[in-house]
């Protein structure tokens, strides 16, 4: 696609925007697909439309949940999980399956467990922490000792 054709897809986007006062999701993420963008791209064109004061809203403002049928939704649910059903076997070629089906195997911690492990570890540190200011202050000898050997190597290299 040219550049040309690219930049009035841009100003038909912002010219619709700014009528409209808003643009959706939907409408952005089409004319990206036929831009083609990168990163910085899509950046950039955000950028211009806030610029311009348009809001972005989401497509689902205008979702009735009631235009919805559960059941058909359930059903079509069932016949996906049975198209893609994962193998199960003890042996996979594929190592993301494998990966997969191991941590789903690990139970979470939960968040009493998650705050007492952090405390422990908290701790630890703490007195790991106190035990090395006494050694120094112990030992101000051997540290003053190392210290200068370490300044003398670096007085050698420069």
């Amino acid at each position: 696609m040219n550049i040309q054709r690219k930049n009035d897809l841009i100003q038909e986007l912002i010219n619709k925007g700014k009528v409209d006062g808003k643009l959706s999701t939907q409408e952005i993420n089409d004319v990206l697909e036929e831009l083609d963008f990168d990163a910085q791209h899509v950046d950039s064109l955000y950028d211009t439309i806030e610029a311009n004061n348009i809001e972005i809203v989401d497509d689902f403002s205008e979702f009735d949940p009631q235009d919805v049928d559960i059941d058909e939704l359930g059903k079509k649910k069932k016949k996906e999980s049975k198209e893609n059903k994962i193998d199960s076997s003890p042996i996979s070629e594929d190592p993301v399956k494998s990966y997969l089906r191991d941590i789903g195997k690990v139970s979470l911690l939960s968040t009493e467990e998650e705050m007492e492990l952090a405390e422990n570890t908290k701790a630890k540190i703490d007195r790991i922490n106190v035990k090395s200011i006494q050694n120094a202050e112990k030992k101000p000898n051997e540290i003053t000792d190392w210290i200068n050997k370490v300044y003398d190597l670096q007085k050698r290299k420069v």
